[in-house]
C-alpha cells in the first residue's frame, strides 16, 4: 500500500480489511518499493500456485473415494457368494457329519 494519507486508524483498517502486504511511506525509496512489488507478486503467485494444488489435490481426493466406492461395490456380491457357499458347506457338514463339504467347491 503506497499512500499520501497519514490517518493511523484508516491505515491500519486498511490493512487489516484490504489484506494488505506492506506499507511503504512517502517519500520512499525506489530499490525499497520494487522489491516490495516484487515479493508482494511473488506472495500472490505462491498462494494461486497453492490453491491450485490443492484443488487439483481435492479433485483426485475425490476420483480416488469414487474409484475405491466402485472396487468396494464390485468385490462385495463376489464375496458374499463365496461366504454363502463357506457357510453352506459348513452348516452340511454340521448336520449330516458327513465329509460333503467339498462338493461345494466344484
Amino acid at each position: 500500500m503506497l499512500t499520501g494519507y497519514t490517518d493511523i486508524g484508516a491505515l491500519a483498517d486498511a490493512i487489516n480489511e484490504g489484506d494488505i502486504y506492506r506499507y511503504i511511506t512517502k517519500p520512499w525509496n525506489e530499490i525499497e518499493l520494487n522489491n516490495g512489488i516484487q515479493n508482494a507478486y511473488d506472495v500472490f503467485k505462491t498462494r494461486r500456485e497453492l490453491k491450485d494444488k490443492v484443488e487439483e489435490l481435492e479433485k483426485t481426493n475425490d476420483e480416488l473415494n469414487r474409484f475405491i466406492y466402485s472396487i468396494s461395490h464390485e468385490l462385495r456380491a463376489p464375496l458374499a457368494s463365496a461366504l454363502g457357499v463357506i457357510n453352506l458347506a459348513k452348516l452340511d457338514n454340521v448336520y449330516h457329519e458327513s465329509e460333503k463339504g467339498h462338493e461345494y467347491w466344484g
